[in-house]
């Protein structure tokens, strides 16, 4: 079972992005958002550490069965000429999973990106 046409850019061009923006994680688009595909690429610099660091967003969300995909993984580095790469904060999410999975997911990274934020004394 797969999203139809519609659902998909429904998905990928609706609130999706609005919640993990919400959660505190940046999406980018480029230049046209209209012509994005299904996946979106999202910074998680401004997240509590763990969290604000690709592999340790990935192995918690993991903990949580959630799929991310480390922006390092598509970091393309011939030689190691670069000690450090540019995108160590950098996730591919992807929306092309059935709505109802993508939702699962989005609601379980919620819940973990809450779990990490400081508690506030009352």
């Amino acid at each position: 079972l797969s999203l139809s046409q519609t659902q998909l850019t429904s998905t990928t061009q609706g609130n999706d992005d609005q919640e993990l923006t919400e959660m505190g994680i940046h999406c980018a688009w480029g230049l046209d958002k209209r012509g994005t595909t299904f996946y979106v690429w999202g910074s998680v610099a401004g997240l509590p550490p763990p969290l604000n660091d690709c592999f340790g967003f990935f192995k918690e969300a993991l903990k949580h069965k959630v799929m991310t995909v480390p922006g390092t993984f598509f970091d393309v580095n011939p030689g190691r000429t670069r000690s450090k790469s540019s995108l160590t904060h950098w996730l591919r999410f992807s929306f092309g999973p059935p709505e109802q999975n993508v939702l699962m997911g989005l609601d379980r990274l919620e819940k973990m990106i809450e779990s990490f934020k400081p508690k506030s004394s009352v």
